[in-house]
Formats: C-alpha cells, sequence, structure tokens
C-alpha cells in the first residue's frame, strides 16, 4: 500500500515537500484521510533506520 501512495503521488506531480510532510506526519496534519495516512507506511516499514 505505501508503494502505490509512492507511485500515485507521482503520477499526481504532488510536491516533494508535501510528500516528506505526509510521510512522517500524515496523522497529525490538519484535514487527514485514509489516503494520506497511507504515507505513514514509510515508518511502519523502516522503523530499524
Amino acid at each position: 500500500r505505501w508503494r502505490d501512495w509512492i507511485v500515485d503521488s507521482l503520477n499526481a506531480d504532488r510536491p516533494y515537500d508535501e510528500m516528506v510532510q505526509q510521510m512522517l506526519a500524515a496523522d497529525e496534519l490538519p484535514g487527514a484521510t485514509s489516503e494520506t495516512l497511507r504515507a505513514t507506511g514509510f515508518l511502519a516499514r523502516n522503523y530499524y533506520l
């Protein structure tokens, strides 16, 4: 699901800074949706970093 979010974001020409914000804190951003919450999969995938 996280990979699909990345591909969808790139295809939608979402700005990089917006993508990073959503990957790091989508649950804290105002107006969070289930679509933007998919971005936090980055943290769940890479918690050993």
